[in-house]
């Protein structure tokens, strides 16, 4: 497989849905295409993932429910970086995303900055105004996938995911 992949971050069931729903409002409303919500850990890999799958089953299965705390919205450069949640880089989070992407080392150097993306392209005429959107304190995540992530949204898909054991 040649083609661009991401190790995201998902959250659990509950968090899901809720920035979900925020997602797809502000993709109808901007006429963007809607997405997954996600925490990129590590991004745009061009080397087989198959051969990781072991791994990350394994490194999920050992992994209880992580939780971070939600900082504020911010208002990026578009097309990537329009509008997102900043998420907090504590302890627990830094060591999963470096237990996580450390097979992938050789490939590149990456700069992790965790954040949860609610909308890419042009927001700037968004009507739905950030002060409209209510977040926790806190977000919960469950699962790491392996996503595939060419340049068209529409295209992007889950290649597998990997659920975190815990009850």
């Amino acid at each position: 497989m040649n083609h661009p992949w991401s190790i995201w971050l998902l959250p659990d069931r509950e968090d899901r849905m809720k920035y979900k729903k925020i997602i797809d409002r502000l993709s109808l409303e901007n006429g963007s295409r809607p997405f997954e919500p996600h925490v990129t850990l590590f991004g745009r890999v061009n080397v087989d993932p198959e051969p990781l799958f072991e791994f990350f089953g394994h490194e999920a299965s050992v992994q209880g429910r992580l939780t971070s705390n939600i900082r504020k919205i911010t208002r990026g450069t578009p097309p990537w970086r329009s509008l997102y949640v900043e998420v907090d880089r504590d302890i627990h989070l830094g060591a999963f995303q470096k237990r996580m992407t450390g097979p992938l080392e050789h490939v590149r150097e990456y700069r992790f900055d965790p954040h949860l993306s609610l909308a890419y392209g042009d927001v700037r005429n968004a009507k739905y105004a950030i002060k409209d959107i209510s977040l926790d304190v806190t977000i919960g995540f469950s699962s790491v996938a392996l996503a595939y992530v060419p340049d068209e949204i529409d295209d992007w898909n889950l290649i597998k995911e990997f659920k975190f054991d815990f009850d």
